[in-house]
């Protein structure tokens, strides 16, 4: 009895010996890079090689390459949010540099600067700019806070107390607000003693 073939038979219909090869180095082909990547088993295979053997993997990784460019729908990124206010901050420490300058040194001293005018703004007015830059600075310099909380606990917990590990984000959010807080009452405080010592010139 002659044994019949089974390709010719119709048994392995639709089963070709060059796709069962195709799908044999299609799932040796991890095995393979790795042993031509110096026998390690631990070794990584190369990115363009494993692109190669799954192209299916590499065009989804792509997709989602470019997905994450573009996830956020519309909203400014973070560097860029840095980049214009560390701007806008190095912009207005000039402004208020070159404005206590004008008032400390241009104008005569205290009173003997009633009348002088400098680009149509009198000394008042340029007292009023000076103190303009600095609550600009101030609210600046609490956002750029703001922005970089997350990296300032990181450093106080991990440098300075040598805690492994860094508080979340609900006890961050609390010391964040208990730390402005603090300040606002001590600013006040301060104020308020101020007001109250100020002394008036003797009367004549």
């Amino acid at each position: 009895m002659i044994a019949e073939d089974p390709y010719k038979s119709g048994f392995y219909d639709g089963i070709s010996p060059q796709r069962t090869a195709n799908s044999l180095d299609v799932a040796t082909a991890p095995l393979n890079l790795m042993q031509s990547n110096g026998r390690n088993a631990t070794s990584k295979p190369e990115p363009d090689a494993l692109r190669k053997a799954f192209p299916a993997s590499a065009a989804t990784e792509h997709d989602h390459e470019h997905d994450d460019g573009h996830k956020d729908n519309g909203r400014i990124p973070r560097a860029i949010i840095n980049f214009w206010l560390d701007a806008w901050l190095l912009v207005n420490f000039v402004l208020l540099g070159v404005s206590a300058v004008i008032v400390q040194f241009v104008f005569p001293p205290g009173i003997a600067a009633r009348g002088w005018l400098l680009w149509g703004m009198s000394y008042g007015q340029w007292c009023s700019t000076q103190f303009a830059m600095v609550a600009m600075l101030a609210v600046g310099v609490l956002v750029h806070i703001m922005l970089h909380w997350t990296w300032v606990c990181s450093v106080v917990a991990k440098r300075l107390l040598r805690k492994a590990e860094v508080p979340d984000d609900g006890i961050r959010t609390v010391i964040g607000v208990g730390l402005l807080i603090g300040i606002l009452v001590t600013s006040a405080l301060c104020i308020g003693v101020a007001m109250l010592t100020i002394q008036e010139p003797p009367t004549l």
